[in-house]
C-alpha cells in the first residue's frame, strides 16, 4: 500500500475523532475509556500531517515547523495554567504529546542544523570514492554555525580544505 493513502487515511480517521473531542463536554479523564482513542488520533494525526508534508518539502523544514509547533503549544499551555492552582485536571492529548515531543525535535532540529547532517549520495560524479547509495554523515560545524535557510556563517572556524568532500 502507498504511504501517502496511508497518510490520507490516517488524517480521514483521526481528524473528526480530534475534532468530535474538542466540541464534546465530556469529563476528561485518564481512566475514561474515550481517552486512549483521542490520544492515539492526536497522535496518529501528529505523524501522518509530518508524513505528508514530508512528500512536498525537506526534512529541515518539518523540523523546524514541528518544533515550533510544539513549542507554541507548550507556551500556550503554560500560559493558560500559570496562575491556577494544582488542581487534578488532565492534560490534553495535545500538550502530552508536544510535551514529550518538542526537546527531542527540538534537539535533532539543533543537531541536523549546526552540527552533523546525513546524506545519501545520489549520483555517480564521486566514485570511486563514493558510491551511489553510499551514506555519510556531514559535519557542519567545522566549517562555522551558520544560520539556516539562510546560509549566513555567524561563527567562522575553518575554510574548506583541497581535498574536502563537499555536500549541497
Amino acid at each position: 500500500m502507498d504511504l501517502v493513502k496511508i497518510g490520507y487515511a490516517g488524517l480521514a480517521i483521526s481528524i473528526p475523532i480530534i475534532i468530535w473531542d474538542l466540541f464534546s463536554k465530556r469529563n476528561r479523564v485518564k481512566e475514561d475509556p474515550v481517552y486512549f482513542i483521542v490520544h492515539s488520533a492526536w497522535l496518529v494525526l501528529f505523524i501522518s500531517g509530518f508524513g505528508l508534508l514530508l512528500k512536498i518539502t525537506g526534512f529541515s523544514e518539518i523540523l523546524l515547523t514541528a518544533s515550533f509547533l510544539t513549542g507554541l503549544v507548550l507556551l500556550w499551555h503554560w500560559l493558560r495554567t500559570k496562575n491556577r492552582s494544582t488542581g487534578s485536571k488532565v492534560e490534553t492529548p495535545l500538550v502530552e504529546i508536544s510535551r514529550s515531543f518538542f526537546p527531542v525535535i527540538l534537539a535533532v532540529f539543533v543537531v541536523r542544523s549546526y552540527l552533523y547532517e546525513p546524506f545519501k549520495i545520489p549520483s555517480g560524479s564521486m566514485i570511486p570514492t563514493l558510491h551511489i547509495g553510499d551514506f555519510i554523515l556531514v559535519n557542519k560545524f567545522i566549517y562555522g554555525l551558520r544560520l539556516p535557510f539562510t546560509n549566513h556563517t555567524f561563527i567562522k572556524i575553518q575554510e574548506p580544505q583541497r581535498g574536502d568532500v563537499m555536500v549541497f
